[in-house]
């Protein structure tokens, strides 16, 4: 399941979305819980994870690059809870964060915002879908822009149980992110698959 076979992402910088690393996954604030985040459930949460914001463009070659330490937070391992690779539909994880070791702050003390979540996903009425997060890139996008933040908009399709569909640019790196309902801002899912077809997936 995912995304088109084209690449209309652009650069972004939305505070409340970080980047989980190693595992280059998309996290999120959520409901001004200081400490507290979502990402899919396959993303290898363990507490050797740190989650980084404000995250800059990578290197010339599509290295990564990490932010200063004081926007990077250790996950708290016994925090972690998670259907692990479940499948579309049911691929969730939140998990907590200590707080930042330099500046003593909780991600959302730093960032100053986070997402409301919806208590459900509407019906399909001529919604645009936003999903912000780390994906990766390839020729001919700049290599700078491999695993740094980017964000598109496409229309919503489905929702159907726990999986919800919509038709916007996504690759490995964006699961995890946010399904943002732009009519409202809320989000109304977790991105959790994508690849070369007509439309993305996440779960409720």
């Amino acid at each position: 399941a995912g995304g088109r076979c084209v690449h209309d992402r652009t650069l972004s910088s939305d505070p409340r979305v970080g980047r989980l690393m190693p595992a280059a996954c998309s996290v999120w604030l959520f409901n001004e819980r200081d400490n507290c985040l979502l990402t899919a459930g396959h993303c290898s949460l363990s507490g050797s994870q740190v989650v980084q914001f404000n995250v800059p463009l990578s290197d010339g070659a599509g290295n990564p690059v990490a932010p200063a330490p004081q926007d990077q937070y250790p996950v708290d391992p016994a925090s972690i809870q998670t259907t692990g690779n479940a499948g579309v539909g049911g691929d969730w994880a939140t998990f907590g964060v200590f707080n930042n070791a330099d500046t003593g702050l909780s991600p959302l003390e730093a960032q100053g915002a986070s997402f409301q979540l919806a208590a459900s996903a509407p019906a399909v009425s001529g919604q645009i879908i936003r999903i912000t997060g780390y994906g990766s890139t390839s020729a001919p996008i700049p290599r700078e822009w491999n695993a740094a933040q980017k964000t598109h908009a496409g229309p919503y399709q489905s929702v159907s149980a726990t999986t919800i569909k919509y038709a916007t640019d996504t690759t490995s790196g964006n699961s995890g992110s946010p399904v943002i309902d732009t009519s409202t801002g809320l989000a109304i899912g977790i991105h959790t698959h994508a690849g070369c077809s007509s439309v993305d997936r996440g779960a409720l």
